[in-house]
Protein backbone atom coordinates (compact mmCIF):
# COMPACT_ATOMS: atom_id res chain seq x y z
CA UNK A 1 0.00 0.00 0.00
CA UNK A 2 2.81 2.29 0.90
CA UNK A 3 4.75 1.63 -2.41
CA UNK A 4 0.97 2.73 -4.33
CA UNK A 5 0.49 5.54 -2.45
CA UNK A 6 4.48 6.97 -3.01
CA UNK A 7 4.50 5.98 -6.89
CA UNK A 8 0.89 7.97 -6.94
CA UNK A 9 2.17 11.00 -5.22
CA UNK A 10 5.07 11.36 -7.55
CA UNK A 11 2.90 10.72 -10.51
CA UNK A 12 0.44 13.63 -9.67
CA UNK A 13 3.50 16.34 -8.49
CA UNK A 14 5.32 15.60 -12.43
CA UNK A 15 2.09 17.01 -13.93
CA UNK A 16 2.98 20.15 -14.31
CA UNK A 17 5.31 19.37 -16.37
CA UNK A 18 2.60 18.79 -19.20
CA UNK A 19 1.41 22.54 -19.02
CA UNK A 20 -2.14 23.45 -17.08
CA UNK A 21 -2.67 24.82 -13.85
CA UNK A 22 -1.55 23.53 -10.83
CA UNK A 23 -2.51 24.74 -7.38
CA UNK A 24 -0.66 23.28 -4.18
CA UNK A 25 -2.51 23.59 -0.04
CA UNK A 26 -1.17 23.22 3.06
CA UNK A 27 -3.28 23.87 5.99
CA UNK A 28 -3.78 22.99 10.01
CA UNK A 29 -6.35 23.41 12.39
CA UNK A 30 -6.92 22.79 16.54
CA UNK A 31 -9.84 21.75 18.17
CA UNK A 32 -11.46 18.95 20.01
CA UNK A 33 -12.55 15.48 20.24
CA UNK A 34 -15.29 14.75 22.54
CA UNK A 35 -16.28 11.51 24.23
CA UNK A 36 -19.46 10.98 25.67
CA UNK A 37 -20.13 8.44 28.74
CA UNK A 38 -23.06 7.67 31.45
CA UNK A 39 -22.51 9.43 34.62
CA UNK A 40 -22.98 6.83 36.80
CA UNK A 41 -23.01 8.64 40.10
CA UNK A 42 -26.53 9.37 39.11
CA UNK A 43 -29.43 7.01 40.01
CA UNK A 44 -30.64 8.17 36.53
CA UNK A 45 -27.95 7.80 34.11
CA UNK A 46 -27.13 11.63 32.73
CA UNK A 47 -25.36 11.54 29.26
CA UNK A 48 -22.28 13.80 29.39
CA UNK A 49 -18.85 14.10 27.43
CA UNK A 50 -15.19 15.42 28.32
CA UNK A 51 -12.76 15.95 26.02
CA UNK A 52 -9.22 15.91 24.69
CA UNK A 53 -7.12 18.42 22.14
CA UNK A 54 -7.22 17.48 19.09
CA UNK A 55 -4.76 18.61 15.99
CA UNK A 56 -4.83 17.69 12.27
CA UNK A 57 -2.80 18.61 9.20
CA UNK A 58 -3.04 18.22 5.52
CA UNK A 59 -2.22 19.16 2.26
CA UNK A 60 -4.04 18.89 -1.25
CA UNK A 61 -3.02 19.05 -4.66
CA UNK A 62 -4.96 19.99 -7.82
CA UNK A 63 -3.70 19.80 -11.27
CA UNK A 64 -6.05 21.53 -14.22
CA UNK A 65 -5.33 20.65 -17.72
CA UNK A 66 -5.31 22.83 -20.60
CA UNK A 67 -8.94 20.77 -21.56
CA UNK A 68 -10.55 21.67 -18.14
CA UNK A 69 -9.60 18.01 -16.95
CA UNK A 70 -8.80 17.57 -13.07
CA UNK A 71 -6.07 15.46 -11.26
CA UNK A 72 -4.98 15.42 -7.95
CA UNK A 73 -4.56 13.98 -4.29
CA UNK A 74 -3.99 14.59 -1.04
CA UNK A 75 -3.86 13.91 2.48
CA UNK A 76 -5.09 14.52 5.76
CA UNK A 77 -3.66 13.49 9.41
CA UNK A 78 -5.44 13.75 12.56
CA UNK A 79 -4.19 13.17 16.00
CA UNK A 80 -6.44 12.82 18.99
CA UNK A 81 -4.39 13.03 21.93
CA UNK A 82 -5.18 10.41 25.38
CA UNK A 83 -7.41 11.20 28.36
CA UNK A 84 -9.22 10.23 30.86
CA UNK A 85 -12.22 10.84 33.95
CA UNK A 86 -13.21 8.68 36.99
CA UNK A 87 -16.49 7.73 36.76
CA UNK A 88 -17.96 6.94 40.27
CA UNK A 89 -15.87 3.51 40.03
CA UNK A 90 -14.29 3.09 36.80
CA UNK A 91 -11.95 5.07 34.21
CA UNK A 92 -13.89 6.41 30.76
CA UNK A 93 -10.82 6.23 28.53
CA UNK A 94 -9.85 8.29 24.97
CA UNK A 95 -7.29 6.14 23.53
CA UNK A 96 -4.24 8.34 21.79
CA UNK A 97 -5.85 8.31 18.15
CA UNK A 98 -3.83 9.10 14.93
CA UNK A 99 -6.17 8.94 11.87
CA UNK A 100 -4.33 9.40 8.44
CA UNK A 101 -6.51 9.93 5.44
CA UNK A 102 -4.54 9.45 1.87
CA UNK A 103 -6.41 10.55 -1.42
CA UNK A 104 -7.02 10.69 -4.89
CA UNK A 105 -9.38 12.12 -7.64
CA UNK A 106 -10.04 13.48 -10.50
CA UNK A 107 -12.85 15.14 -12.35
CA UNK A 108 -14.06 17.63 -14.29
CA UNK A 109 -14.25 21.92 -14.73
CA UNK A 110 -16.96 23.20 -16.73
CA UNK A 111 -16.95 26.55 -15.74
CA UNK A 112 -20.00 27.12 -14.35
CA UNK A 113 -19.41 23.70 -12.52
CA UNK A 114 -17.21 21.20 -11.69
CA UNK A 115 -17.41 17.77 -10.61
CA UNK A 116 -14.63 15.22 -9.33
CA UNK A 117 -14.55 12.18 -7.84
CA UNK A 118 -11.90 9.82 -6.27
CA UNK A 119 -10.87 7.08 -3.66
CA UNK A 120 -9.46 7.75 0.33
CA UNK A 121 -7.95 5.27 2.49
CA UNK A 122 -9.74 5.85 6.10
CA UNK A 123 -6.49 4.39 8.20
CA UNK A 124 -6.67 4.28 12.10
CA UNK A 125 -4.07 3.63 14.72
CA UNK A 126 -4.54 3.42 18.39
CA UNK A 127 -3.31 2.99 21.39
CA UNK A 128 -4.63 -0.33 22.98
CA UNK A 129 -5.17 -1.00 25.83
CA UNK A 130 -3.66 -3.94 28.23
CA UNK A 131 -5.26 -7.15 27.88
CA UNK A 132 -5.91 -9.52 30.86
CA UNK A 133 -6.61 -13.31 30.34
CA UNK A 134 -6.75 -16.35 32.40
CA UNK A 135 -4.28 -18.96 31.73
CA UNK A 136 -5.34 -22.55 31.19
CA UNK A 137 -3.54 -23.40 34.86
CA UNK A 138 -5.65 -20.74 36.07
CA UNK A 139 -2.94 -17.66 36.67
CA UNK A 140 -3.78 -14.62 35.17
CA UNK A 141 -1.68 -13.00 32.53
CA UNK A 142 -1.48 -9.97 30.56
CA UNK A 143 -1.15 -8.94 27.00
CA UNK A 144 0.87 -5.39 26.70
CA UNK A 145 -0.97 -2.91 25.17
CA UNK A 146 0.22 -0.94 22.28
CA UNK A 147 0.49 1.84 19.72
CA UNK A 148 -0.79 -0.22 16.54
CA UNK A 149 -3.34 -0.27 13.21
CA UNK A 150 -7.07 -0.86 14.56
CA UNK A 151 -7.84 -2.54 11.35
CA UNK A 152 -12.07 -2.65 12.17
CA UNK A 153 -12.03 1.23 12.20
CA UNK A 154 -9.96 1.47 8.50
CA UNK A 155 -11.47 1.04 5.12
CA UNK A 156 -11.66 2.50 1.53
CA UNK A 157 -14.42 4.84 0.45
CA UNK A 158 -15.50 7.26 -2.12
CA UNK A 159 -14.82 10.75 -2.01
CA UNK A 160 -16.03 13.72 -3.93
CA UNK A 161 -16.42 17.33 -4.73
CA UNK A 162 -19.50 19.47 -6.98
CA UNK A 163 -19.05 23.12 -7.25
CA UNK A 164 -22.30 24.81 -8.63
CA UNK A 165 -21.16 28.41 -10.08
CA UNK A 166 -17.55 30.15 -11.40
CA UNK A 167 -14.83 29.46 -9.20
CA UNK A 168 -14.12 33.98 -9.08
CA UNK A 169 -17.44 34.52 -8.08
CA UNK A 170 -20.47 33.51 -5.64
CA UNK A 171 -20.42 29.84 -5.16
CA UNK A 172 -21.49 26.62 -3.46
CA UNK A 173 -19.47 23.65 -2.74
CA UNK A 174 -20.56 20.26 -2.20
CA UNK A 175 -17.61 18.09 -0.59
CA UNK A 176 -17.31 14.32 1.02
CA UNK A 177 -14.09 13.78 1.99
CA UNK A 178 -12.09 16.55 -0.17
CA UNK A 179 -10.79 20.02 0.36
CA UNK A 180 -9.98 21.33 4.03
CA UNK A 181 -11.52 18.70 6.17
CA UNK A 182 -10.98 16.58 9.15
CA UNK A 183 -12.39 12.87 9.29
CA UNK A 184 -14.15 13.82 12.84
CA UNK A 185 -15.63 17.74 12.31
CA UNK A 186 -16.25 18.03 8.73
CA UNK A 187 -16.10 14.79 6.71
CA UNK A 188 -19.63 15.78 4.62
CA UNK A 189 -19.95 19.36 4.23
CA UNK A 190 -22.04 22.13 2.44
CA UNK A 191 -19.60 25.62 2.10
CA UNK A 192 -21.09 28.78 0.50
CA UNK A 193 -17.83 31.42 -0.66
CA UNK A 194 -19.14 35.13 -1.16
CA UNK A 195 -16.43 37.67 -3.08
CA UNK A 196 -15.59 40.50 0.12
CA UNK A 197 -12.87 42.79 -0.27
CA UNK A 198 -10.70 41.43 -2.93
CA UNK A 199 -10.83 37.50 -1.30
CA UNK A 200 -13.77 35.22 -0.04
CA UNK A 201 -15.83 35.19 2.85
CA UNK A 202 -16.83 31.78 3.39
CA UNK A 203 -19.75 29.66 5.29
CA UNK A 204 -19.91 25.68 6.22
CA UNK A 205 -22.36 23.98 7.59
CA UNK A 206 -20.72 19.78 8.01
CA UNK A 207 -23.13 17.27 8.59
CA UNK A 208 -23.60 13.75 9.28
CA UNK A 209 -23.33 11.43 6.61
CA UNK A 210 -26.19 10.14 4.74
CA UNK A 211 -26.72 6.49 6.74
CA UNK A 212 -26.96 6.33 11.01
CA UNK A 213 -23.55 4.18 10.65
CA UNK A 214 -21.95 4.43 7.09
CA UNK A 215 -20.79 1.16 7.40
CA UNK A 216 -23.59 -1.23 9.16
CA UNK A 217 -21.17 -3.67 10.19
CA UNK A 218 -18.91 -1.50 12.29
CA UNK A 219 -21.07 1.06 14.71
CA UNK A 220 -19.71 4.48 14.20
CA UNK A 221 -17.45 4.28 11.20
CA UNK A 222 -17.58 7.66 9.20
CA UNK A 223 -19.65 9.33 11.14
CA UNK A 224 -19.11 13.60 11.30
CA UNK A 225 -20.05 16.23 13.70
CA UNK A 226 -22.54 19.10 12.81
CA UNK A 227 -20.08 22.07 12.78
CA UNK A 228 -20.72 25.86 11.56
CA UNK A 229 -17.61 27.18 10.13
CA UNK A 230 -16.42 30.99 8.89
CA UNK A 231 -13.39 31.54 6.62
CA UNK A 232 -11.76 34.57 4.53
CA UNK A 233 -9.19 34.02 2.19
CA UNK A 234 -7.09 36.47 0.48
CA UNK A 235 -5.12 36.53 -2.93
CA UNK A 236 -1.36 37.49 -2.67
CA UNK A 237 -0.20 37.14 -6.36
CA UNK A 238 0.46 33.56 -6.28
CA UNK A 239 -0.14 33.18 -2.98
CA UNK A 240 -3.39 32.69 -1.11
CA UNK A 241 -4.44 33.01 2.96
CA UNK A 242 -7.04 31.93 4.71
CA UNK A 243 -7.96 31.72 8.16
CA UNK A 244 -11.11 29.89 9.23
CA UNK A 245 -12.90 29.46 12.63
CA UNK A 246 -15.53 26.70 13.74
CA UNK A 247 -18.01 25.89 16.02
CA UNK A 248 -19.52 22.77 17.00
CA UNK A 249 -23.17 22.59 17.39
CA UNK A 250 -23.36 19.22 17.72
CA UNK A 251 -21.25 16.00 18.37
CA UNK A 252 -21.79 13.02 16.52
CA UNK A 253 -18.57 11.06 16.26
CA UNK A 254 -17.70 10.92 19.84
CA UNK A 255 -21.31 10.55 21.06
CA UNK A 256 -23.95 11.91 22.83
CA UNK A 257 -24.16 13.95 25.64
CA UNK A 258 -23.78 17.54 27.11
CA UNK A 259 -20.61 19.38 26.00
CA UNK A 260 -19.36 20.79 29.42
CA UNK A 261 -17.43 24.11 29.14
CA UNK A 262 -18.20 26.44 26.03
CA UNK A 263 -14.78 27.12 25.05
CA UNK A 264 -14.28 23.50 23.93
CA UNK A 265 -16.66 23.74 21.18
CA UNK A 266 -14.20 25.78 19.00
CA UNK A 267 -11.77 25.01 16.67
CA UNK A 268 -9.91 27.35 14.25
CA UNK A 269 -6.66 26.91 11.80
CA UNK A 270 -4.92 28.55 8.72
CA UNK A 271 -4.54 27.74 5.55
CA UNK A 272 -2.18 28.76 2.51
CA UNK A 273 -2.19 27.69 -1.51
CA UNK A 274 0.70 28.18 -4.22
CA UNK A 275 -0.88 28.60 -7.54
CA UNK A 276 1.51 28.33 -11.11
Amino acid sequence: MRKILISLFIAIISLPLWGGVSEWSFYGEAGFYHKGYDEKKYLDSLKTTFHSNMFSIGSEYIYLKDDNMIIGGGFIETTIQSAKIKNYDIYEEIPFTVITLPYIFIGKDFGFLSFELGVSWYLTFKEFSDLKYINEDGTESIQKGEFNWNRYESHVFPNFKLRLLKEDSFHIEFRFGRGRFNPMDNLFNIALYFPVYGGFLGTELSIKTPKTNFYDEYDGMLRSNQKLSFSYSYDVDVLNLEVFAGYLLKNIHGGSGKISGFQYRFSGGFQFSLRW
